[in-house]
């Protein structure tokens, strides 16, 4: 039976060796250094696999890794930052015995956000790699992630043990096959404990490979995002998207359906709207072949639809598009302005405050010669407490080793004024960690308000630019009291 706390304690260690070699140290990093901390450290995460977590909550976690490590271990802030992301992901790894609602892909919304960070593969960390671009590597999907694995596993030599490994492989590939059917289904067939455990066990044994683990890791991040959070299923960062799943689907069609029942437009109304654009006789008209909102005449094809139904079909062509290329699908010059207006700001706000409050905690241990600490001296340089906040030594003049407000109070003041230095905290993230990374994080942790987007693009170009791919022209008729909107597609 292994000693689990030991083991993690030695874990936080050999991270914090990594983050502070590379962040603090100095840039020229050997490689093979880089490569043999590597396999130390995964090989103590492996073996952490079979521990039991019965000595920390995850809410404590920030607190444990600085009494390991030690409070003056760096002298950069960020590396913290980095060291708890790196902790964090080892940590949700090990079998655990609190509420086990602390363990949810919502923990990883929570984190600061890092410019850097470990993923088992140290290069990455050196490199400041975007991690989730790395997860698919070379388009490889969970079946060439068991492929890899039944590959591996010709080399055991135990009958018994290959037949079992056989065995848990062909679970993952049924469960990845059923994944891309149906969410719904998935989720009542395979979210059981032996599933992840089947996971734990097929990565503990070595049978994935890197490129193969980096696939199935990030099939848990979607798993997680799915099951464990609200957030609707065209808003999620998945590695590998939600089209086809009958969830998501679903819902369009509810959504479609309902639009339908509200109002039906009659179909001769399209024809006579598509007529009255071309200038047609009432012989000519006949010759309008329709298939629902596509209306076809002497070869050229036209969508004509209501306003809202327009609004509907831009939007849809919109996210599409967004879900196959993201923000590269624009140009440089409005991907700026996706940057600096388009962005969901609560999340950075979550990230300022933590980052502050990280700060001062840290303050608060620090000496300071006047002061009792660093965090009473910066409080009083700041105005938020004057003379009359401390005691009076034996000749009556002001004692500044003796405040009278503790620590608490005072990181909570200190982080509300540091909060206030920023009317935008979009500006404090780009201030502390530049343009070039406010762009990946955004991207990232999905933080571009798709919808603010979608309008903007309305706004600047109109729909005709989308829904017209014949001339990018948007054209109206009114039929019945009922304005349609016309669009050449070919």
């Amino acid at each position: 039976m292994i000693n689990t706390k030991k083991t993690f304690d030695k874990t936080i260690q050999e991270i914090a060796k990594v983050v502070k070699l590379i962040n603090e140290d100095g840039e020229d990093v050997d490689s093979k250094i880089i490569s043999d901390m590597n396999d130390d450290i995964s090989n103590l995460q492996a073996t952490l696999l079979d521990g039991s977590n019965d000595f920390v909550e995850l809410k404590n976690l920030e607190n444990y890794i600085k009494d390991v490590v030690g409070k003056d271990y760096f002298s950069d802030r960020r590396c913290w930052e980095y060291l708890y992301d790196s902790v964090y992901e080892v940590f949700m790894d090990i079998p655990n015995e609190f509420d086990e609602s602390m363990q949810t892909g919502l923990g990883m919304m929570q984190q600061l956000p890092t410019n850097s960070v470990y993923d088992g593969e140290l290069d990455d960390l050196y490199n400041g790699e975007n991690k989730k671009m790395k997860k698919l590597i070379n388009g490889l999907s969970v079946d060439d992630a068991c492929d890899m694995a039944l590959e591996s596993n010709l080399d055991v030599d135990d009958d018994k043990k290959g037949d079992e490994n056989i065995t848990k492989i062909n679970k993952i590939s049924d469960a990845w096959e059923t994944y891309k059917k149906s969410w719904k289904k998935f989720n009542k067939e395979y979210l059981e404990k032996d599933f992840f455990e089947t996971i734990a066990y097929l990565k503990k044994n070595g049978l994935f490979n890197k490129k193969a683990n980096d696939v199935i890791d990030g099939w848990m991040d979607d798993i997680e995002q799915i099951f464990y959070s609200d957030t609707e299923p065209n808003k999620m960062g998945l590695n590998f998207g939600f089209s086809g799943n009958d969830i998501f689907e679903s819902k369009e069609k509810k959504k479609m359906n309902k639009r339908l029942e509200e109002k039906k437009i009659d179909e001769e109304d399209r024809v006579e709207a598509l007529a009255q654009f071309l200038g047609l006789d009432e012989e000519e008209k006949k010759d309008i072949e329709a298939d629902d909102e596509t209306l076809t005449y002497d070869g050229e094809e036209y969508l004509v639809l209501t306003d809202s139904e327009a609004d509907d079909w831009f939007e849809r062509y919109q996210k599409d598009l967004w879900d196959d290329m993201g923000i590269q699908s624009f140009s440089e010059s409005f991907q700026d302005w996706i940057i600096n207006n388009a962005l969901d700001k609560s999340w950075f706000e979550d990230a300022m405050d933590e980052s502050n409050r990280f700060y001062c905690e840290d303050i608060a241990d620090e000496r300071s010669g006047e002061f009792d600490n660093r965090l009473v001296e910066e409080c009083y340089e700041r105005g938020l407490i004057d003379d009359d906040d401390f005691e009076e030594d034996e000749d009556g003049d002001v004692d500044h080793e003796q405040c009278k407000k503790d620590n608490d109070d005072l990181i909570e003041l200190m982080v509300e004024d540091m909060n206030n230095d920023y009317d935008d905290p979009v500006e404090w993230y780009k201030d502390n960690f530049g343009e070039e990374d406010l762009s990946k994080v955004a991207i990232e942790k999905n933080l571009v308000d798709l919808d603010k987007v979608i309008e903007e693009v309305k706004s600047l170009d109109g729909r005709g630019a989308t829904l017209s791919t014949y001339n990018g022209e948007e054209n109206s008729e009114k039929v019945n009291g009922e304005w349609f909107y016309i669009y050449r597609t070919n």
